[in-house]
This record gives C-alpha cells, structure tokens and sequence, in this order.
C-alpha cells in the first residue's frame, strides 16, 4: 500500500499541474459570437421562438420524435449557430444562420442561399432546394447523400472523413463545388455537371460518375466513368500524378488546363503501364483477377472485377460500409473496445457487423452475403447518445450491448444496456444496468460473451467510482442476464471473484463442465495472464467456487508511467478436451526496454492443464522464437477452434517493429498460423503474404473465414484445412485467388513451467550452464540483469531478476530481485522505489516448493518523520500465521511487539521498548499468555532507569 500510495502521489502531482496548464490555455481561446450561450429545444414552438431572439446563441433542437416542420425566414437568426439531432425528422430551413451542424436528421431541405453546412449524419438526406445556392458543406461522417434540385448549387463542398463514401445528385442546371479533403468515395450523378478538388491529403480517392465532371488532382487518383459520363475533363496538377481511369469513356486529360500527351486518357508512361499491359484499343484494362496482395486491379475501393452495376436486390458495391479494421498492434493501446468487426455464419448466409461511433451516437451496420459473397441485404442500427461495446450472436438470440458515462457517479443512471433481437435483427427485449460503481463502462477493454443455458455471460472493463486517493481505477467487470426473463442476476462490478486490475485483453468461455473459465491480461493485480475458474448456481445468481492460475508472470514494472506496459498481448482463448488453450505475445520484459529491439515479442501458445498435477507442473506450451538482432517481431494472435478434441489454428502476423508499434503504418505482412491439437502441441508453422484484422476468425463448415479492410470494401480470407490452402477475394467479385503457402523455417520450442516462467534466454541452454543477459541504456549503462540457472535436462533450477537503475535518470533508484532456488523454491526480495532518497520500501518473501509463503517482511521508512517500521510474518506449511513481529524506530526510540499462533490461535504477546536518553539504555519486556482469547498470565521486567 505504501509503494502504491507514492506512485499515486506522483501521478496526482503531475496531473494537477497538467489540468493548470490546460484550464489556463482554454481561458487564452476565444469563443465565437453564435456559441457564447445554448439554449436547447425540443419542439417546433420553442424552436422558432429561440430563433427569433436578438442575442446570439447556439440553439440546439433534439428530439427523438416523429415531426415535420419549417424555420420560416428570421432576421434575427444570423447571429445564431443551429444544431439539429433529430434522427426521425423531416426538416424545411428558410432562414440564413451563422452556422447548421446536421448530428442527425430523416431529411433536411435548405431553402435559403449562403448557410455554411456541416453534416455528421451518415444516414441523412440533405438537398439543396431548386435555385439555391448553398455556401460550404461539410461532410464530418464517411457517408453521406446529398441532392440538388434544379439551378441548385454549392460553392462548396467538402469532406473531412479518410475512407468517406458521399453521393451527390446534381439536378437540370445544377452544379457543385466539390473538394475533397481527405481520402474519398464520391458517386456523382445527376443531369448537369460538377466540379470536384482533390486536395493534398485526398490521395487515392475514387470518383464514380454518370454525368460530366471537371476534376483537379493534386494527388494520385482513380476515376470510373459510367454512362452519361462524356465530356469529364480532369486536369492534373503536375504531370507525375496518377489517375487510373475505369470504363470505356475517355475523359479529356490536361496538365495545369494544357493539353499533355494527348486529349484522349493517359499514356503508358502516364499510367505507369508497359506496352504490353494494353489491349488492341490502347487502353489499360481492368484486370478480372485479385493482384498479389489479394486486391482488384482497380484497387479495393473500386468496383470489383466482374461486377454487374446491381444484383437482383437492387444493392450495388456502393451500398458496402467502408471501413478499416486492420490495427497496429500497441501495447496497452487505451482504446475504450478494442473489437469492432464480426463475421459470422446462419441460415446459408455470411454476416458482416461492423460498428462505429461518431462522438455522440453510435452505428452498427449490418450486411448479408450469400455464399458466393455477393450482397443480399443492409442494415443499420443506430444508438443515439450511446456507444457501442459489442455484438453475440447467440444460439437463439442476437444482443447488442450499449453504454454511456456516468461521470456524476449516479446510482440511477444507466450505464450498460444489452439488446435482444430474433435473428433478423428484430428487436425483442432490453435490460440496463445502472450505477454499478462504473463510470466508464467498456473502460480499455474488449466486451466478450458466453451462454449457458438461459444464462448470458458479458465480460469487459470498466473504469469505477473515484477512490479515496481521488483517481478511477480500472479493473474488470462480469454481469450475468437471463436471456428469456431479460433480467441480471448477477453482477460483479467491485471486489469480486476472479478481480483483475488493470484488466487490459479479456476473453470467456464455458467449458464442457458448465463452468465459467476468463481470461485476462493483468498489469498490477495480478500482473500476467491469469486464468479464473467460476462456478455459478444454476440460476446464475451466485459463485460458488473460484480458482486461480497464473498462465504467463510478467517481469514488474520500473516506473510509474510503465506500470500499464507489459510488452504482451493475449490474442485468443479456446477450450480443448484436456485444457485450456491461451495465444499471446510477450517481449520477456514486461515493456521495460527502451529500444527497438527490446520490443520484438515471441509468440506463446500454451495449454493450462485441467488436472491439478501435485508437482503443480499445470502450464505447458509452445516458444516461436524472435531473435532480437533480426528486426522482426510477432504481431497480436487469434486463435479459432475446430472441436475439442481436434483442436484449432492459431494466427498471428510479423513483420519489422516499426510496423507494429512505433508507428501506425499498415502494410502487407507474413501471416503465419499452425494447427494446436487437444494437449497443446503445434504443427509445424506455415505462412502467406497478407493481413489479419481485428476481425475473429469463424469456423463453418470445415473451413476458416476473417475479413479485412483498409478503406475499402471488405477483402475476405479463407483457409480450407483439408486442402491446407488459403484463398482471398474481394466481396461481390467473380475471381478469388489462391495464395502461396509454405513452411516457415521459424524456430519453436516445448516448454513445462512449474512457476509460469518461461527463461529468457539468446541461445538454446547448454546442461548446467548459467546464462547471464545484460540490458544497457544508450550510454552503456547496465540497467537490467537477467541470470537463470539450468539443470543436467536444460530446465531452470534458479536464477535472478534484477533492475539496477541508480544513475540512469529515466528511472529513479529502484533494486529488484526475483530468484528461484535450486529446489524448486522461491525466494523474492524487493527494494522496490525511492524518490530523491525521502521515502522507500522493502518486500521480501519466501516460498515453499508448492507455492505458499512461508516468510514475509516488510520494511518501509518515511525520512520527513525520520521513522522506519518493519513487518515480519512467519506461516506454517498449511498457511497458518505463526508468527508476526512489528518494529517502528524512531530516533532514541525502539518499538517491538512480536505475537505468536497455534492452529491460528493467539497464544503469546511479546512487547520491547528501548529508549536512549543521554547515553542511560532502558528495555522494557511485557509477556502475555492466552489462551482462548482471553489473558491467563502476564509479567513485566524492567532494565536500567525508568522515568
């Protein structure tokens, strides 16, 4: 408590003077005249009259109701700001305001020229009426619909959102202003024509259009023109950008408005095309199969090969939510859920379910795909106020679980909502639970499910209700809901069992015993991957038994802003006849190093053994080496099963460091994946050229499916075990392409940890050789010091841990040392934290061969008070307390009282005072004899002078 007690103290320091910082720079930001005041309204009446007022002000219109209504033309509302979040309104605008801000809407019409739009809604339909001509519209969400009627025009328009999908309706003698900010589908049709920018951070965008369009690329781009199309001019900034036309139009192509190789398209040198990359016509075609990456010709936010405009249904590639799920794979990266895509399997058909949150509201869109991929169906749920934590597609059921903060720590307020739908996404029930000591629900986690029976599993993390030392703590949280009643019947959301705290990669199951079996990655208590056993009465509404296993010990942390770290990632969880398999990346050093190389993490697939073996030998498992001076590293994995008792595959990605965790670069890399089998052993490690995603691996049908995208349209991976090939394609087009599989020459190794340590070691141990690691800082001091010890068979008999790190200014001074004895005991002793020599504290404990302590001190001092206390605790083999003893020194003063147990008893009481004035020594002994609890005998004896 005393160590946590500083960190903290520090932390607090350091966050108070930041909040000075920021409140005294908010205080420096002027504030526009429209938004010095709010008024919020939710009906017509109050709208119009806030409108009408003479002060500026923002006025905020929310409703969730069904209306329809005009703003007539106010004078006084060009000092004011109008926000709209009304998802199920019709609205009509006939006044000129400072600003509209759309949040959401069913249908907006602006009437009135000169209004500066800015649009969040994906799901609205904006026009601008017949002879209007609207001033800047800005699209903030990544899909959009925007209609001009006759005459109609914009100066501008403009999207704010990489990956954003607008389509815009020019009607008779309208035209539009379009630039394009950052990364950009836009589908223009329409009867007349527009103009569209490509700004500097606009490359790779796509324009697909029906009508003619005058387009300036300042960036590489590509541009599909359909029917109608004839007479699109695009001219190019500079002759070394790309544009990679589409169709069988050929646009006029100019450079700064000249003329360059010619009116009629690029040249090869244009395109960056051989020769004999043309057809008969001169023209680049579009190729029908998946490039080397897996991707179209045309790029994946293109049109698919093959594609016919619509299927049968009336939906089109255009009608596919573009997104990115490829992620770099930080450590402890704080996102609020870290799984934001599905993919699963019922009735015949593929779901996608991908969510997104737009800082107020919360989407979830839906799409359904045959099994040839091509698109059947779309649908999007939209949670207003909320965000989202996660989807389950359950036996019976669909949910969808929700949040929202609760910063006042209101008891009554809601902070978790689930969902019930039937299986064509009808809703049929919700329940909430509320306060719950949660202010921030999903609070750096990811959101996991299992059923059992009628009962529903959700587990995830939240932060709590502030402490006494004024923080939020994370931790992990477990809520149990009867899915026919929709009702909790239990929560945990506190001190409960199988607590973990920070709790950063969650994962559920439940087993074929009925039990409830987590997993999650600690950094404090515990700190490492640590499996929880629970067993829950059959209404769900109690945990009658809890056991703990520690799978992987992560090495302490040094620093208080390294105590997140933990240079690991638990990637998958999955159960097998003869235990439980876990899948993760580890660095060795719990994310200590300061170096590229300190980052490179092996990969470790490890089976936590059902039975509880007497020598305690429970985890076994698998090593793929990294050596550290090769640059490569293994990324996050996932692990899909196949059955209990034949196992599953395992899937990670590796690739340079810089790839994965210095950077948010995302390139193609090796994917490698190796069947486990029922007792945790692996095949042999085969890999392809590709991505994984934050997509989980879904079996069907005796085959394995993920998908992937990078602002584009999904790209779907597929790995057939029987054929042990892997094949992508891109969804709704005609070609897939089988990838080359092969052997990796990777190196792996069997491991049995009797204490959940795996060495850390540079070459394959000699018998009775002592390996010794030393980790310097860039100047050439030694920081960190490993050293193991090995046995005649190549297993550890002991070794030290230590960080010494006095002179190093990263760090403060600080001592540990972790050892384990030849015997198979263990033995740790701390001098964990010192800051500038005011304060520090000692830990030492001592252990048996099964694990239980037998010998505990702690020893702390505090120099403002100049006083030390010391604790010394003494357990027998059962745990049984024999002993304690406490010390508190002051200065010409001694303290000691020292009490001792049987059976856990009170037996004796030992009291010492010594005091030194002016040079004469006084001990005072008391004796005190017990026995059921009460005093049966009591003696004093006295040395020296009392006063």
């Amino acid at each position: 408590m005393m160590i946590k007690k500083m960190l903290l103290s520090a932390g607090l320091n350091r966050v108070l003077v930041m909040t000075l910082v920021v409140a005294t720079m908010l205080c420096m930001v002027p504030t526009h005249a429209a938004s010095n005041k709010t008024i919020k309204v939710s009906t017509k009446k109050k709208l119009l009259s806030a409108v009408g007022r003479t002060e500026a002000c923002t006025v905020t219109f929310k409703t969730a109701k069904e209306v329809k209504l005009s703003i007539p033309e106010r004078e006084k509302a060009t000092n004011k700001k109008l926000v709209i979040n009304a998802p199920k309104a019709e609205m009509t605008n006939k006044s000129k305001f400072n600003s509209i801000v759309i949040s959401s809407v069913a249908s907006y019409s602006e009437n009135v020229s000169g209004n500066n739009i800015t649009v969040k809604d994906k799901d609205a339909a904006v026009t601008i009426a017949k002879g209007k001509e609207a001033g800047k519209i800005t699209f903030s969400a990544k899909k959009a619909r925007l209609t001009l009627k006759s005459k109609a025009s914009a100066k501008e328009m403009q999207c704010k959102k990489n990956g954003a999908v607008i389509s815009v309706d020019a009607g008779v003698k309208s035209s539009a202003d379009i630039m394009l900010v950052y990364k950009t589908d836009i589908n223009v049709s329409g009867d007349k024509s527009a103009e569209i920018r490509i700004g500097n951070k606009a490359k790779d965008s796509t324009i697909r259009t029906s009508i003619p369009v005058k387009i300036t690329a300042a960036k590489d781009m590509k541009v599909e023109l359909l029917a109608g199309a004839e007479g699109t001019v695009i001219d190019k900034v500079s002759a070394d950008i790309r544009v990679e036309i589409i169709g069988n139009i050929d646009p006029v192509i100019t450079v700064n408005g000249k003329t360059g190789q010619g009116d009629h398209g690029n040249t090869s040198e244009d395109m960056g095309c051989s020769k004999d990359d043309k057809d008969d016509s001169g023209r680049t075609p579009v190729s029908e199969q998946p490039g080397t990456d897996g991707s179209t010709g045309q790029g994946e936010s293109g049109s698919p090969a093959g594609e016919k405009t619509q299927n049968d249904n009336g939906l089109s590639v255009s009608d596919i939510h573009l997104s990115r799920n490829l992620i770099p794979d930080y450590d402890n990266a704080y996102l609020e859920v870290k799984n934001r895509s599905y993919l699963y399997e019922y009735d015949g058909s593929f779901f996608r379910a991908e969510s997104e949150f737009d800082g107020s509201s919360a989407s979830l869109y839906l799409e359904e795909y045959g099994p040839d991929w091509n698109l059947k169906d779309t649908k999007v749920l939209r949670f207003e106020d909320m965000f989202f934590g996660g989807i389950y597609i359950g036996k019976n059921y669909n949910f969808v679980v929700i949040g929202q903060y609760n910063e006042d720590e209101d008891d009554s307020k809601m902070v978790m909502r689930l969902i019930r739908y039937d299986k064509k996404w009808k809703q049929c029930g919700q329940v909430d639970l509320c306060g719950a000591n949660t202010i921030k629900v999903f609070r750096y986690g990811g959101v996991c499910f299992a059923e059992k029976g009628d009962l529903l599993f959700i587990y995830t993390g939240h932060g709590r209700y502030r402490s006494a030392d004024g923080f939020s703590h994370q931790s992990n949280m477990l809520v149990t809901v009867d899915m026919e009643k929709m009702a909790i019947t239990w929560a945990g959301y506190g001190y409960q069992p199988g607590y973990v705290s920070h709790a950063f990669d969650e994962d559920v199951l439940v087993d074929n015993s009925g039990r409830l079996v987590t997993i999650n990655r600690g950094d404090y208590y515990p700190r490492g991957i640590v499996v929880n056993v629970l067993e829950f009465n059959k209404e769900g509404t109690d945990v009658n038994g809890n056991k703990e296993y520690i799978v992987q010990d992560i090495a302490p942390y040094v620093v208080e802003d390294r105590l997140e770290s933990t240079g690991s990632r638990l990637g998958g969880f999955a159960e097998t006849e003869e235990g439980y398999v876990a899948a993760y990346s580890y660095d060795g050093i719990g994310g200590q190093g300061n170096t590229q190389s300190d980052m490179i993490r092996d990969l470790y697939i490890t089976l936590l053994s059902k039975k509880d073996n007497e020598d305690n030998e429970r985890v076994t498992g698998t090593r793929i080496r990294y050596d550290k001076d090769k640059g490569l590293t293994a990324g996050n994995p996932q692990i899909v099963s196949t059955g209990k008792k034949s196992g599953g595959y395992v899937f990670w990605e590796e690739g340079a460091v810089s790839d994965f965790y210095v950077s948010s670069k995302i390139t193609e890399k090796t994917v490698n994946y190796v069947r486990y089998y029922a007792d945790g052993s692996v095949s042999e490690i085969r890999t392809f050229k590709g991505n994984l995603s934050d997509c989980k691996p879904v079996y069907v049908n005796g085959r394995i499916y993920w998908y992937v995208t990078n602002d584009s349209i999904p790209k779907i991976y597929m790995l057939d075990p029987s054929k042990g090939t892997v094949t992508v394609k891109i969804v709704c087009s005609t070609e897939e392409k089988v990838l080359e599989t092969k052997a990796s020459s990777r190196r792996t190794e069997s491991f049995m940890s009797k204490h959940n340590l795996v060495p850390e070691k540079e070459d394959d141990p000699i018998t009775g050789q002592t390996v010794r690691i030393m980790y310097k800082t860039p100047d050439g001091q030694t920081y960190s010091e490993l050293e193991y010890d090995y046995d005649s068979n190549g297993n550890v008999s002991g070794g030290t841990y230590e960080i010494l790190a006095e002179n190093y200014e990263l760090y403060p001074k600080y001592h540990f040392k972790y050892t384990y004895g030849a015997d198979g005991t263990r033995y740790i002793s701390e001098n964990t934290y010192y800051e500038a020599e005011e304060s520090g504290a000692y830990l030492e404990k001592h252990y048996d061969e099964q694990g239980n302590v037998t010998y505990q001190k702690e020893w702390w001092y505090e120099s403002d008070i100049e006083v030390t206390f010391i604790e010394e605790d003494m357990f027998d083999k059962d745990g049984n307390l024999v002993e304690e003893k406490d010390t508190r020194i002051d200065p010409g003063e001694t303290e000691e009282s020292q009490r001792f147990y049987e059976n856990g008893d009170l037996k004796l009481v030992i009291i010492t005072v010594i005091k030194d004035d002016g040079g004469d020594v006084i001990k005072t002994v008391e004796y005190r004899e017990i026995e059921n609890e009460k005093m049966v005998s009591s003696r004093k004896e006295v040395y020296g002078d009392e006063d």
